[in-house]
């Protein structure tokens, strides 16, 4: 069985982890590697011979992604409709000469939620096309099924997998950890580790965090910032401030555990969240975390990490577990992401899904 992944992200742990997890069942896995509006996603199914089309985004299919310069050219906003149309139409087309289509809901709507109307719109035309939709757990399906007014088709729950195949040979030291990154004076130190967007709201963070003056604490912020203005607004609240330590930029594979290795606790908090791969890559690495409580981040949770409706309250929390808590929390989330997020499970319900 063939399978084209649409998109596929070169470098994208989820997917990478996916497909090789997949050719363990005997499936082969194929990227649409354009990524782009007008993309020519019909023809490379056709000439590919694919038997199952797997949607994992939408929206690079008709947005400009991250390209803010674009959104303020004219017409703009017509040239991203007319392509989700014929974005729609490749998918109905590629549903005659395909066994079966099947998208992945990997989030309710697009990061920067640009156009919000219209990725609605396109998700909501989209489910009257494929045969089959996955969602991480029951809360996705019913917070997918309220935000667009519909009934999902048939579903598939299917969990995201863990990082273990990354990052099980990698192991530091708490102290050498943090004598790498530069925090061994700290008692305590939070860490922030992902792509810095405006909607995981890092410059609030470090607000909330500042405003709590922990004794011994330190915040860590590791990722690259998507805009410079951002970059700049974190900059400027962290200037003059040696408990908040900034390392904004792209931290390779390798170094990763390091970062989770010298943290007592993750903290991410988001605006607004679906799913979050760093929540696995948190419990892969045994870390505690703070999250909202929104999207499937309590479905994954183990008892005692701390879910908030309240990014102070949960700050708070987090300040009065001890160092000892905060261990044995991470070493069940270590377990738990071992058996409740492995990958041959995961790639074995994705085979059921396509060959249904």
């Amino acid at each position: 069985m063939k399978v084209m992944f649409a998109p596929f992200f070169s470098g994208n742990q989820y997917q990478e982890l996916l497909s090789s997890a997949l050719r363990e069942e005997g499936v082969e896995v194929i990227g649409e590697r354009w990524n782009i509006p007008f993309s020519p996603l019909l023809l490379q199914v056709i000439l590919s011979r694919v038997d199952v089309l797997h949607v994992h985004w939408t929206h690079p299919y008709f947005l400009f992604g991250s390209k803010r310069q674009l959104y303020s050219l004219p017409l703009s906003r017509l040239v991203c409709h007319v392509a989700a149309i014929v974005f729609l139409l490749q998918v109905w087309m590629a549903s005659i000469v395909c066994e079966r289509v099947v998208w992945t809901i990997h989030n309710r709507c697009n990061h920067e939620q640009r156009y919000e109307d219209l990725d609605q719109w396109v998700s909501r035309r989209l489910l009257r096309t494929v045969d089959g939709v996955q969602v991480w757990d029951s809360r996705t399906r019913e917070e997918i099924e309220s935000y667009l007014d519909v009934s999902l088709p048939e579903v598939y729950e299917v969990a995201h997998g863990n990082y273990r195949p990354l990052y099980e040979d990698q192991s530091y030291s708490r102290e050498e950890a943090r004598e790498a990154i530069g925090v061994d004076d700290c008692e305590r130190v939070y860490l922030f580790f992902g792509v810095i967007r405006p909607y995981k709201q890092v410059p609030l963070l470090i607000e909330r965090f500042q405003a709590l003056d922990e004794d011994g604490a330190c915040l860590v912020v590791a990722g690259n910032p998507k805009y410079t203005d951002l970059r700049d607004e974190i900059e400027q609240l962290a200037r003059g401030d040696d408990t908040v330590h900034l390392h904004m930029e792209y931290i390779p594979d390798e170094e990763v555990p390091l970062y989770f290795s010298a943290a007592d606790a993750a903290v991410f908090p988001y605006k607004h969240i679906f799913n979050s791969g760093s929540v696995l890559l948190a419990m892969t690495l045994g870390v505690p975390f703070v999250a909202p409580d929104k999207g499937s981040i309590k479905s994954v949770s183990p008892p005692d990490n701390i879910l908030y409706d309240d990014l102070d309250e949960g700050l708070k929390r987090l300040s009065e577990f001890s160092l000892e808590e905060l261990d044995s929390i991470g070493t069940q989330n270590r377990e738990t992401a071992e058996t409740n997020h492995d990958w041959s499970d995961i790639a074995a319900e994705h085979a059921s899904m396509y060959r249904v």
